[in-house]
């Protein structure tokens, strides 16, 4: 785990969040420090969206949606409902940012 894994980690102990979604999964190491937080508040579930990676991580906090962030962003609001934190880690393209971002921006929770 490093230093960025950390403090997501530390992130999440401190605001609680009851929903949490990343897209980009790869190693699976932000969605570890992330439900190993949830453990500790003893509440929470994580959403990884990712197109390729067959994670090796598991956890039963942690549900993987394979797919793209185009295809399953607003499937899975329409089933979480608002969420509170999102960790954009996919595709760096300018266009996949700006999408993710920017519906993100809609999904997350005021405040």
């Amino acid at each position: 785990m490093n230093e960025f894994q950390s403090q997501l980690g530390e992130l999440c102990e401190r605001v609680k969040p009851k929903i949490y979604v990343e897209t980009g999964f790869m190693t699976g190491e932000s969605a570890k420090a992330v439900c190993e937080a949830m453990d500790k508040n003893s509440l929470g579930a994580a959403y990884s969206i990712e197109p390729f990676v067959d994670p090796t991580f598991k956890h039963p906090r942690l549900t993987v949606l394979h797919g793209y962030s185009y295809d399953k962003m607003t499937e899975l609001f329409k089933q979480t409902g608002a969420w509170d934190l999102f960790l954009h880690d996919s595709n760096h393209d300018v266009g996949c940012m700006t999408f993710e971002l920017e519906l993100a921006w809609y999904y997350v929770r005021p405040g």
